[in-house]
């Protein structure tokens, strides 16, 4: 596997995300961003069960 997809990169918190005003004072929240191959799902709950099931 390409090394441009096990790099993880942190990013800021999504304007729209419901933790951003949960978080907001305590620095609780992070978010990433991660290169998928051509042809992964884009679906994150699918990916969350891949991951989580190795």
């Amino acid at each position: 596997m390409s090394k441009d997809f096990t790099l993880a990169t942190a990013v800021a918190l999504p304007a729209q995300s419901g933790v951003t005003d949960v978080y907001r004072s305590v620095h609780l929240a992070d978010a990433f961003a991660i290169g998928l191959p051509l042809g992964a799902s884009g679906d994150p709950d699918l990916l969350a069960r891949f991951i989580f099931s190795h």
